[in-house]
């Protein structure tokens, strides 16, 4: 369909009736803010600091159930919003959403059990759900038509820039929990100044059944990719340094987005709605092929990535806003917002990556939807259908069309940057079965397949840990921190400063980080397993109180602080504050206290930034464990 044509035109029921209006300067600032609120609730919190702390406060394994329960409750929400909307409160719903929301990230900050977290994280699905439906039915009654691409675009725009300053995107996860909890409550207020939803909707070809249809397809493929992306950017490190490493990155990002999202808001209230999404679409798709092609355009994978998704947001704002029809925001939201964000990031994190495959997939699902739109005839029409060809024969497997001289991937870079520093001198890569290098460094695996890389990295000296399944053991914030200063976080380490890898422009520090994040990725069940069954011997010596403090002084105490309160002088290179040793536990079996305390004493927390001393022994894991109880019981 032509965004020119009937779409252009308003109808009788693109017009409110009288008396349901909330129009005026106020009503603006309170729509623009309301979207801006709400999305950065969602960003800061759904997608950053929720997830991290609920993988300090529950096993790994439990982190699925917890996605589950907030997709789930995100979907829940959208079909109860569209089930009360049936009266006219719309504001009242918006109003209790938001409320919801600020206290979802209150209980966030009190996770204490599996249980705790799954109830938490279905209450933010549910919230979620139920303001993102009542506010888009609450925006058309509350601005007039001629705005809402504006006022979707400005609060968009505002958000994502929110959430991209450098004081808000790098503070500790309780802080953007925190910042999440007034965000609601600015939402909260900026509610009341809303219009309820109105039974009047738009007759616009575009909200036809078949044309609603095409519509969630299109969004759904797009947040697939939004997703994948996202969820390969924050776990790929060199992809990750160049997106949202350093103030000036993060400052650039915040303008780009704000950038986007308002002219994508004054290209939908000129009735520019497909051109937008296409634009959307292809900004997407590049980036997608960029990121699964090589690492060699990662600047322009980013800003081609910030524009689609700014551009998309703001139309998904603004698509259910201007319908009016309740359905359409929930299924929209439901379908495309909750599934299409699942699928992506099930592609990514199995596969680790976007294979072209997937990207060449959603390109031909993306034309098709396009083609579908009634009138798209002419030079629209042809000029999608050709310039997705193009895409999907660029991206489609065994095709010889790609980019040209590519890269290597960074954990291949990384490799090459580890034999080149002389890493393999000091650390070894091949876990001897049936020793104690197995509940040490994890699985051991077979000799053949170390013979087969070139060069082997066995190690000569064996002075430092085996690196083979090092992914298991070290986050790659720990690895970074450790590598830039080794006896700031390992006291007595006799490993050099590589500080001069991570100097900014420097691609091999990340890389490295990448590739030592890559070791053992096949085999964490396995490793899960050994640590569940690992018990330190009963029998074994427990250590003088004198003795006691030494060693948590020498092993502890740089992250936790001498006393044992989170403050140690290496917590301040750590995103997520070291655990207050003399608060309640939360990652311990109150049933089996000491063999918990054990565990995380030897092992760490996997995932986070607490990183095990395997080299202990029973005796002084044992002796550990009774001072850690020591400072919790004073």
């Amino acid at each position: 369909m032509s965004p020119s044509s009937p779409e252009s035109q308003s109808t009788a029921s693109d017009v409110s009736p009288a008396g349901v209006e909330v129009r005026g300067p106020f009503a603006l600032a309170s729509a623009i803010a309301a979207v801006a609120a709400l999305y950065v609730h969602f960003l800061i919190f759904g997608e950053f600091a929720f997830l991290e702390v609920v993988r300090v406060a529950v096993p790994a394994g439990a982190l699925p159930k917890v996605l589950s329960a907030l997709g789930a409750g995100g979907i829940g929400g959208s079909v109860l919003c569209a089930v009360l909307l049936r009266a006219r409160i719309g504001r009242w719903v918006t109003l209790a959403g938001f409320a919801g929301c600020a206290a979802s990230a209150l209980w966030a900050m009190h996770l204490d059990s599996v249980m705790s977290a799954v109830l938490a994280a279905g209450l933010s699905g549910l919230t979620l759900g139920v303001t993102t439906v009542g506010l888009a039915m609450c925006l058309r009654p509350t601005v007039h038509l001629s705005r809402l691409g504006l006022t979707c675009g400005a609060g968009t725009g505002i958000a994502y820039g929110i959430c991209n300053l450098p004081a808000v995107f790098s503070a500790p996860p309780r802080i953007q929990i925190a910042i999440a909890f007034f965000a609601s409550v600015a939402g909260l207020v900026a509610a009341l100044g809303l219009a309820s939803n109105t039974h009047h909707h738009s007759d616009a070809t575009d909200y036809k059944p078949r044309a609603i249809a095409v519509w969630i397809l299109v969004f759904l493929t797009l947040v697939w990719l939004d997703s994948a992306a996202f969820y390969v950017i924050q776990h790929t490190e060199y992809l990750k340094s160049n997106t949202w490493e350093g103030s000036l990155a993060l400052v650039g990002n915040a303008f780009v987005h704000l950038l986007a999202a308002v002219l994508a808001g004054v290209a939908l209230d000129r009735r520019r709605f497909g051109p937008t999404a296409i634009t959307a679409a292809v900004c997407l798709v590049v980036a997608c092929l960029i990121i699964a092609g090589s690492a060699r355009h990662a600047a322009l994978a980013r800003v081609l990535y910030m524009t689609g998704v700014s551009l998309y947001s703001t139309a998904l704002v603004y698509f259910p806003a201007r319908s009016g029809r309740r359905w359409v925001a929930a299924g929209l939201y439901a379908i495309s917002g909750w599934i299409g964000s699942a699928i992506g990031i099930g592609i990514a994190e199995n596969l680790h990556r976007i294979p072209a495959w997937t990207v060449a997939v959603a390109a031909l699902l993306l034309t098709g939807a396009f083609a579908l739109r009634r009138r798209a005839r002419g030079p629209e029409g042809v000029g999608i259908l050709f310039g997705a060809a193009v895409l999907f024969v660029f991206a489609a497997p065994g095709s010889s069309a790609g980019i040209p001289d590519p890269a290597p991937a960074p954990e291949e870079f990384g490799r090459r940057v580890y034999v080149d520093e002389g890493c393999m001198y000091c650390h070894s890569q091949y876990v001897r079965p049936s020793t104690d290098d197995v509940i040490k460094w994890g699985p051991a695996e077979p000799l053949a397949h170390r013979l087969e890389e070139k060069p082997p990295l066995f190690g000569n000296r064996r002075q430092g840990p085996d690196l083979s399944e090092v992914g298991t053991r070290r986050t790659s914030e720990w690895n970074e921190a450790h590598l830039e200063a080794p006896r700031a976080i390992s006291p007595g380490s006799r490993m050099p400063s590589y500080a001069y890898l991570f100097r900014p422009g420097d691609p091999r520090g990340p890389a490295l980080l990448a590739y030592l994040s890559s070791l053992g990725r096949d085999v964490w069940p396995e490793r899960l397993a050994i640590v569940d069954r690992w018990k330190p011997d009963p029998a074994a010596t427990v250590l003088p109180p004198d003795r006691q403090a030494r060693l948590f002084s020498k092993v502890c105490a740089q992250c936790h602080g001498p006393d044992g309160r989170g403050d140690g002088p290496a917590a301040r290179k750590l995103q997520l504050k070291p655990a207050n040793l003399h608060e309640p536990w939360k990652r311990v079996d109150p049933a089996n206290e000491a063999v918990s305390l054990a565990r995380i004493a030897k092992f760490g927390v996997p995932g986070t930034a607490m990183a095990g001393h395997e080299t202990l022994t029973d005796s002084e894991v044992l002796s550990l464990v009774a001072y850690l109880e020591t400072l919790h019981r004073s």
